[in-house]
């Protein structure tokens, strides 16, 4: 079952204030909000699943304007857009 996640607009739906979330990704916002440098391969491990699953949750959350990556690779770290 997923999470409903306040969020002010969606762009694909004006008038919604919900975005729905997995589980897993509620899960990694939690976890990006502890520790914003992790890498994808740390949540990989951290949460037992492929890194095509965190790549495709990643990218989820940065498409409904939840996170955005700044910084490269090593010296990078992950911003939380909207914590609802």
């Amino acid at each position: 079952m997923g999470v409903i996640y306040p969020k002010p607009m969606l762009k694909n739906n004006p008038k919604s204030n919900m975005v729905y979330l997995s589980e897993r990704q509620r899960t990694i916002l939690d976890i990006l909000s502890l520790n914003d440098s992790l890498t994808r391969e740390e949540l990989t491990q951290r949460l037992n699943v492929s890194d095509s699953t965190i790549k495709r949750d990643l990218s989820l959350l940065k498409q409904k304007g939840l996170i955005s990556r700044e910084g490269g690779r090593s010296d990078g770290h992950w911003v939380i857009l909207n914590e609802g």
